[in-house]
C-alpha cells in the first residue's frame, strides 16, 4: 500500500469518526435539553384528542386526555 493511499485512507475514517461523534453530541444535546413539540404553535393544554388514519394498512389510532389531563 502506498503512503498517499494510507494517508487517504486515514482521512476518510479520521471525518467519519468525527462525523459520528458530532452526531452522538447532538443527540445527548437533544435528551438534556427536554421535551421538544412536534407541531410549533399548538399548546398541548388545548390539545384533547390526537387521532391519526394510516390508509395504507388500514390502521387508526386514537388518544385522548381523561377529566384528569393525562
Amino acid at each position: 500500500m502506498h503512503t498517499r493511499t494510507a494517508l487517504l485512507l486515514l482521512l476518510v475514517v479520521g471525518g467519519l469518526a468525527a462525523g459520528i461523534w458530532w452526531q452522538i453530541g447532538r443527540e445527548q444535546a437533544a435528551t438534556i435539553t427536554g421535551e421538544r413539540a412536534l407541531v410549533p404553535g399548538v399548546e398541548k393544554s388545548r390539545v384533547v384528542r390526537l387521532r391519526v388514519d394510516n390508509l395504507a394498512p388500514s390502521v387508526q389510532l386514537a388518544m385522548e386526555r381523561d377529566e384528569d389531563g393525562t
